[in-house]
């Protein structure tokens, strides 16, 4: 199987540092539209880097995760931001353990997403939509079962705790006052600004989780790919008209 290109390697490791810091952004609904930002950001530097841009419509298939819609969001986070402030050490606990969960899962969604297009499985010519891949990918990561990689990433993320931390301020200070309606791109302009003042320390940490990622055997990633193209497979022929040829996921352990 093609192993992970260089650009792909660092889109994926810088990608999953600053999605994962994303929790620890004490603002509500920004936190959200930041990690968003990060996740749109790798898809079109992991299509550019193998020479398949996407549109915008498919790039956000790809990177978006299906949403609560406003009635849950607009409720939800006021109050979670509430807890916040009067439970602060029982939530920073919470949210460094999703913090850890949401820069795994990124890291595996961008592992993937790589191999699909290294299959050209999103190429013009390509066998499958991107909400196709994307519900493809969602399918094999929520069969992965423990994961050795979310391991390697809480190992990095504990050895740059204080690091993590301070980036994470960084961003909130940065993206606090921004108002909603054109949060979008407001949020692209603030992030630039704060990846170039921390650059150093977010290589850092992607750093680490690479280097803990290669601990990981090698066999790990490679049956994700085969889960993943079985899935694809299986979804090509329900389309013909034809039963599965190949089970669905289960559980990576």
């Amino acid at each position: 199987m093609p192993s992970p290109t260089p650009a792909g390697r660092n889109a994926v490791g810088t990608s999953s540092v600053l999605a994962g810091l994303t929790p620890l952004i004490p603002v509500p609904f920004l936190d959200d539209i930041v990690r968003a930002y990060f996740r749109r950001r790798m898809v079109r530097a992991l299509a550019a880097a193998h020479g398949q841009p996407l549109g915008e419509v498919d790039v956000r298939a790809l990177a978006d995760a299906p949403g609560r819609g406003c009635v849950a969001g607009c409720l939800v986070a006021p109050l979670w931001y509430l807890l916040k402030s009067v439970f602060r050490k029982i939530v920073l606990f919470l949210e460094w353990k999703r913090a850890v969960d949401v820069a795994s899962e990124t890291y595996h969604f961008g592992r993937l997403l790589e191999h699909v297009l290294q299959t050209g499985a999103l190429a013009p010519a390509g066998d499958h939509e991107p909400a196709r891949v994307r519900q493809a990918i969602d399918t094999v990561l929520a069969h992965r079962g423990t994961s050795p990689i979310d391991n390697a990433v809480r190992e990095a993320f504990g050895r740059s705790k204080m690091t993590v931390v301070a980036i994470a301020r960084g961003a909130g200070a940065a993206v606090r006052g921004l108002g909603r309606r054109r949060a979008t791109e407001q949020v692209a302009t603030a992030m630039e600004s704060v990846e170039r003042e921390r650059a150093r320390e977010v290589a850092g940490v992607a750093a680490a989780i690479e280097h803990a990622v290669d601990e990981v055997p090698q066999g790990y990633l490679e049956e994700l790919y085969r889960r993943l193209d079985a899935e694809l497979m299986r979804d090509g022929a329900v389309t013909q008209g034809s039963s599965p040829s190949a089970p669905g996921p289960s559980g990576v352990g």
